[in-house]
């Protein structure tokens, strides 16, 4: 599984990272045996792949080894500077999501059922109407709650992933620490976790196979394309390699006890 891991992590590396291909590539011609090549997977699951997992994220994972220390080291001092702890007001950034999404999930079109109460946008007899929740590209925990040592350690060692893999430079990681993590580019109102469902369950939805994102308001952006690819690779390299459902079921058989991290990297030591 680490070898796909890698593998497809290669051929979907985001397009607004033209170097990201070529530095992985090199980081896995500079592996000098098999154990170093599961060091470099298992620190991409770590630090980029379960990033994403938003709902099953657990504890804090324990700080796993990049196998190419001196450059990688260097990045991560760099980004240690840029975590700051801020305060985070999730209501007022659904509000403004909403506000810029014409009250509207942006994928199923249905109308914030709350807000269609309240009479904040006109609907008829026909209009779907369902309870939406904000879906963040990035998971809050990257923007807030630094203050203890290994929580710090693990967020700055994944935004230097993301540099490396993602182009995400240390200005757009500033821009998603503290209350930023909720701005609008970082945020899409949602009614339904699609990737969750399986593929017959959204046609019975009735949803449409593209969709095109629009903002209300022009100063209200939308959400930000690069974010998007970044989390849409993560998501690749961990459904085709098989990941995703390892990491699931091992979440799952563990549980939330406080002693996940330590299961949990023992229990991928054979992936």
């Amino acid at each position: 599984m680490n070898a796909r891991v890698l593998g497809y992590l290669l051929m979907y590396m985001p397009s607004s990272a033209p170097s990201g291909a070529a530095k992985l590539a090199g980081e896995i011609m500079d592996c000098e045996d098999e154990a170093a090549l599961d060091t470099l997977a298992k620190h991409i699951i770590d630090n980029f792949v379960r990033v994403f997992r938003t709902g099953r994220m657990g504890r804090t994972p324990v700080h796993s080894d990049h196998p190419s220390r001196p450059s990688f080291d260097r990045d991560w001092a760099n980004n240690l500077a840029e975590v700051r702890e801020a305060p985070v007001d999730h209501a007022d950034a659904k509000r403004k999501a909403l506000v810029r999404d014409n009250y509207r999930c942006m994928v199923s079109g249905r109308v914030d059922l709350n807000c269609a109460i309240l009479g904040l946008t006109e609907t008829d007899d026909n209009t779907a109407a369902a309870h939406t929740h904000v879906a963040h590209i990035f998971p809050q925990t990257l923007g807030t709650g630094h203050e203890k040592i290994a929580k710090k350690e693990w967020v700055v060692t994944v935004w230097t992933v993301m540099e490396r893999f993602g182009n995400i430079s240390p200005a757009f990681q500033r821009d998603l620490h503290g209350p930023k993590i909720h701005a609008l580019d970082e945020l899409i109102p949602n009614g339904y976790r699609l990737g969750a469902f399986p593929e017959r369950v959204l046609t019975l939805l009735g949803l449409p196979n593209s969709i095109v994102f629009k903002s209300s308001d022009p100063h209200l952006p939308l959400p930000n394309p690069r974010y998007l690819e970044l989390h849409a690779a993560a998501a690749k390299v961990a459904h085709l390699s098989g990941t995703a459902d390892y990491i699931e079921k091992t979440l799952r058989d563990l549980g939330d006890n406080g002693s996940s991290a330590e299961l949990l990297k023992s229990a991928t030591a054979d992936i």
